[in-house]
This record gives structure tokens, C-alpha cells and sequence, in this order.
């Protein structure tokens, strides 16, 4: 299994990444991370600090599944092409970020997409992800049963900008 952890430009996320550096998910899993600015050695982890489109964008269609901090960038590009994300928010408690922002964005989109799945803690994240690995077809853990809406690429525009209209207006 194919997976591309992303972080974004701003800040490093080694608390994600280290989710995945070890010797287990090593063993069954390919991972390539881009990282920012975190000059941590992982050593079962191919890291990028950064990428262009491109390479970005390659990435993305090479991975299975998508993991990454709250970044809206990659939550679009998940719901344009439609791959499976695991989102795990950085926590200003932690000095992961200046606020929690990201846990609000989070909380805008738990339940809300079948292939965006969102976890407010490491303990569920890993629980769930132990459960992809375990499954003989993940997909089904990404099933669009259990989503409230969904984008096509069709309507990715449209939807996203009443989303986004939605969100605006009720926050405040």
C-alpha cells in the first residue's frame, strides 16, 4: 500500500510522521512524507521537504491513501480526485501551531465527505488506520454509504464555494 503524507510548507508535523516511522508499517507499507521544515531523520520514511505542483500532484495520484495535517490545499485536492485522506490536526497546546484552527476545519469536515476521514487524537487515528492495513480492500472503510455529501469534479467548484459560503456564515 501506497501512502503520501503531507504537512504543508509552514511548519513540521513530526508527531504524524512519527505514526509512521517504524519498523512494522515499514515492513507493508510504502511511505514518501513531505515534511517542511523538519530536519528530523526518519529512517522508514522517504522525506521531501517540499515539492512543487508537480511533484506534488504526482504524489497524490501514486497514493492509496493520503494522510495529512488540516491544510485546506490538500483537502480540495483530495475531494477533486476523489483519494481517501486521514486528517490529524496539529494543537496549539502541543506548539504545534499558533491556534487551533485547524481543529475547527476538522470539525467542519468529520462526516461530511466518504473519503475524508478525521481524527481529533492520535489514539483513533491509529486505531482506524490499523483496521485500513488489516482490510483486505481499505476502500470499504472509505465507503460512499457513510458520507453526508460528496464532490464530483463536476460540481467540486460549485460545491466547495457554498461549503466554504456555508461555513463563513455560520461561524459568524
Amino acid at each position: 500500500m501506497n501512502i503520501f503524507i503531507t504537512v504543508g510548507a509552514q511548519l513540521p508535523f513530526s508527531r504524524l510522521i512519527n505514526i509512521f516511522d517504524n519498523d512494522d508499517f515499514s515492513k507493508i507499507l510504502n511511505i514518501k512524507a513531505q515534511v517542511g521544515n523538519d530536519f528530523n531523520i526518519y529512517k522508514n520514511i522517504e522525506t521531501f521537504r517540499f515539492l512543487n505542483e508537480s511533484e506534488y500532484n504526482d504524489l497524490i495520484h501514486w497514493a492509496d491513501i493520503v494522510v495529512s495535517h488540516a491544510g485546506m490545499g490538500t483537502i480540495i485536492t483530495c475531494l477533486e480526485y476523489d483519494k481517501p485522506l486521514l486528517v490529524l490536526g496539529r494543537l496549539a497546546d502541543l506548539n504545534e501551531h499558533r491556534n487551533d484552527h485547524q481543529t475547527d476545519t476538522m470539525s467542519s469536515f468529520k462526516d461530511k465527505f466518504h473519503n475524508i476521514k478525521v481524527f481529533f487524537n492520535e489514539e483513533s487515528f491509529v486505531s482506524f488506520f490499523s483496521e485500513v492495513i488489516k482490510c483486505s480492500d481499505f476502500r470499504i472503510l472509505f465507503s460512499k454509504g457513510d458520507a453526508v455529501s460528496d464532490f464530483n469534479s463536476k460540481s467540486l467548484d460549485n460545491n466547495l464555494s457554498r461549503f466554504i459560503s456555508d461555513y463563513i456564515k455560520n461561524e459568524k
